[in-house]
């Protein structure tokens, strides 16, 4: 008997700086401001039909969300959402989420939950590389959290 290996994933990079193009049912805001456009936006059933695809070949889907880095399209929504960095504003993918405000958690939780139900592998990628954490230090606001919370 031969055993083989075979690649059968989808990572599905789904959000990044640059757009939010999946629509939370909870906070439809985030895909209406974010996306490049109105035509470019998948809809749970959507991304339900993908997954069915996918699995009836015997493929899996892996989705990921680039977070707390390359979150710039989450700012577009609500601005409070990222962390205001001017020294870094001339890429946005140094743009990250705003770790300060409980907001955030709740807008986080409101949308993985949206989000669990139509990804059904065991795993979701968060991405979480990439951050530039001179924003953060940048910010008084962030810096000042983070001194308080003990973080270097």
């Amino acid at each position: 008997m031969k055993l083989t290996c075979e690649m059968n994933t989808l990572h599905w990079h789904i959000i990044d700086a640059e757009s939010f193009p999946i629509v939370s049912e909870s906070i439809p805001n985030l895909s209406k401001a974010g996306a490049y456009s109105p035509n470019a936006i998948y809809s749970p059933d959507m991304v339900k039909d993908v997954v069915s695809y996918a699995k009836y070949r015997g493929v899996r889907v892996v989705a990921e969300f680039d977070v707390p880095g390359h979150s710039y399209s989450w700012g577009k929504s609500d601005a409070n959402l990222v962390v205001n960095c001017p020294a870094y504003s001339h890429n946005i993918n140094n743009i990250p989420l705003n770790p300060t405000l409980n907001n955030t958690y709740e807008v986080l939780t409101k949308f993985f939950g949206d989000m669990a139900p139509l990804f059904p592998d065991r795993y979701m990628h968060t991405g979480g590389d990439e951050v530039v954490f001179g924003c953060f230090t940048n910010n008084p606001q962030v810096s000042a959290w983070m001194k308080q919370m003990g973080f270097t």
